[in-house]
């Protein structure tokens, strides 16, 4: 894939790029990575679904969705990959990886000041026993750690995360809480991928030890971002920021 089109609300494909997505309908899911959809022709094909969550709300039969493919790639198993659905208010996008491509963007916009201006983005960092997502440098030199978090769970004007049990989401807040409380600067943003929300809370209802896990790592002192893309054929775009709505 190319580099994206300059501006930080430009769209940036989640396709190849020459290559417009293809639609389609969803009909099942065999199992937690992969699609099962109808294409125009009636075709039924097999699709990679890049995210492991339940995608509630999301995933019903009969949705519209945005395809990538055939790719034509041999070592692939599944020659198609999923790349969003579309509810009735939005499209919503599939990708969790897209979350992370995001943060740049974001910066760029100036949609999350708290994370300064940081003079290098490393991503992938490992620190310890720990791999983060995003190790920023700040121009005093000092690292400010960030872990991105792909929501999809919408209800009304609020997403939510995460929409099934995550252990691995719970250690990687407190492994931020550690670092933050050793004297780091930490953080974690919510990036929704879906653009008719206004809010982000947390899914206490679902995972309740998560949202424990966000509220001590709030209270050592990481910052808690969300904000929001809009997805669609032609890609992602940077949409808005997000109030946050966490438990008191």
């Amino acid at each position: 894939m190319s580099s994206p089109p300059a501006g930080p609300r430009a769209w940036v494909p989640l396709h190849r790029i020459g290559a417009a997505p293809t639609r389609a309908r969803f009909v099942e899911r065999p199992h937690r990575f992969a699609a099962r959809c109808e294409l125009a022709s009636g075709e039924l094909v097999e699709a990679h679904l890049p995210n492991p969550g339940r995608l509630t709300g999301t995933a019903a039969p009969g949705r519209e969705v945005l395809l990538d493919g055939p790719l034509g790639d041999p070592r692939r198993s599944l020659q198609w990959t999923c790349l969003a659905m579309r509810e009735p208010t939005a499209w919503v996008g599939t990708v969790t990886t897209a979350a992370n491509r995001a943060l740049p963007l974001l910066l760029e916009a100036g949609l999350l000041p708290e994370l300064g201006a940081p003079t290098r983005l490393e991503p992938e960092v490992r620190h310890g026993h720990s791999r983060f997502d995003w190790r920023l440098t700040l121009p005093s030199g000092e690292p400010l750690w960030v872990e991105v978090k792909s929501a999809t769970l919408g209800e009304g004007r609020t997403v939510s995360f995460p929409d099934a049990v995550t252990a691995r989401g719970s250690r990687h807040l407190s492994e931020l809480a550690e670092l933050a409380r050793a004297g780091d600067r930490c953080a974690v943003v919510f990036v929704a991928q879906r653009a008719d929300v206004r809010a982000f809370r947390a899914a206490r209802e679902i995972d309740p030890a998560f949202a424990d896990a966000l509220e001590a790592a709030a209270a050592a002192g990481v910052t808690i971002l969300a904000a929001s893309l809009r997805i669609g054929p032609r890609g992602m775009q940077v949409h808005r920021r997000l109030e946050l709505a966490l438990d008191p």
